[in-house]
């Protein structure tokens, strides 16, 4: 771990996603909390191959 330049005391953190989404007629697109949640887990893994390839 290492000390935050902002904020040196604090040693947690915490963040929230909020998705709104609502149609707009015919065929729209809606986001569901299980979507959202598989984005955020597909975001998570490519951010660590891409760290395990810079690593190389």
């Amino acid at each position: 771990m290492f000390p935050d330049r902002a904020y040196p005391a604090s040693d947690t953190s915490t963040s929230d996603l909020h998705l709104k989404a609502e149609p707009s007629g015919g065929s729209a697109c809606s986001v569901t909390e299980a979507s959202a949640s598989l984005m955020g887990l597909a975001l998570a893994g490519l951010a660590l191959i891409r760290r395990r390839t810079a690593k190389k």
